[in-house]
């Protein structure tokens, strides 16, 4: 696992995709990549500012040619919890729709992002499926690998409209700094229900659901909070239709030496009865 940074921070998982079929393989890398604090109405050349690219291995005696898509989740793939899909799949791109990689050779993609430049995508969790599928025609050779790419737009507070999606939050990220071992801090994230009907939604640690995969959610530089319990919230709250409410979030963190100087993450999920899902991710910084 490799993280880079420059205007924004890409988190790559570099496990290949492989597949094998008469004789044919397929193998990508990496397996998934995390963009946090994208900034909308900027243009990302995801290689110029971090030197991530999408790698294809070809390890068969023969050239292969892969056609390259984009895609909502939804229409193809999957995505982890808490993150909503992303309204436009053409928001990303690559430079090019096909991409012929010669025989025991490799070749590369180059992905590019650009979110509309509007406020309500600000505070925004998305995923979008990067599809690497065999040419048509080639024999029996039909292999195809996905993608996925978690997005998260930059969070902040001071915008004037609701933030886009049914289930949404501001800020979408709480960053608790300068805290003091021993000492209370408290802050206030606002929930919207931009849905037809009003909601029930449970809040819990990303840490007290065992079945999620840790290193999905986790941030640059952070490790997970030692004992979630730590952070204290309302674990159930109601909002009607097109409305909000406030979620009050505090911090105690015990007053031990090897509490200082730490930089730890939470997640905490947002779920409805109905399945509709969210997240805010919580970011410690305790003083040395």
């Amino acid at each position: 696992m490799i993280y880079i940074k420059r205007c924004f921070l890409v988190f790559i998982v570099f496990f290949s995709f492989c597949f094998y079929a008469k004789s044919a393989s397929l193998k990508v890398s990496p397996a998934r990549i995390i963009i946090h604090d994208v900034k909308p109405g900027k243009l990302y050349d995801i290689y110029k500012e971090t030197k991530v690219r999408l790698t294809i291995y070809n390890d068969d005696d023969m050239d292969r040619t892969w056609l390259l898509s984009v895609n909502q989740p939804s229409k193809r793939g999957d995505w982890e919890k808490g993150y909503s899909e992303i309204p436009v799949s053409t928001w990303c791109w690559f430079n090019n729709k096909t991409i012929t990689v010669n025989k025991r050779s490799v070749s590369y993609a180059y992905l590019f992002l650009k979110i509309p430049e509007e406020e309500k995508y600000y505070n925004q969790h998305w995923i979008v499926t990067l599809g690497i599928d065999s040419k048509p025609g080639a024999g029996n050779l039909s292999l195809a690998a996905d993608i996925r790419v978690q997005i998260e737009t930059m969070s902040k507070c001071d915008i004037s409209v609701k933030p886009h999606g049914i289930l949404s939050m501001k800020p979408g990220n709480v960053i608790f700094k300068n805290v003091i071992p021993g000492k209370v801090f408290s802050t206030k994230v606002e929930l919207f229900n931009n849905d037809r009907i009003s909601h029930n939604y449970y809040v819990s640690s990303l840490f007290k659901q065992k079945s999620q995969i840790m290193g999905a959610y986790i941030g640059h530089s952070y490790i997970s909070i030692p004992n979630p319990n730590w952070l204290a919230y309302e674990k159930d709250i109601f909002v009607q239709s097109y409305e909000s409410q406030l979620v009050n979030i505090s911090l105690l963190v015990p007053d031990h030496v090897e509490n200082f100087e730490k930089r730890w993450e939470d997640i905490l999920f947002i779920e409805s009865n109905d399945c509709l899902t969210g997240f805010i991710r919580i970011q410690i910084h305790t003083v040395p």
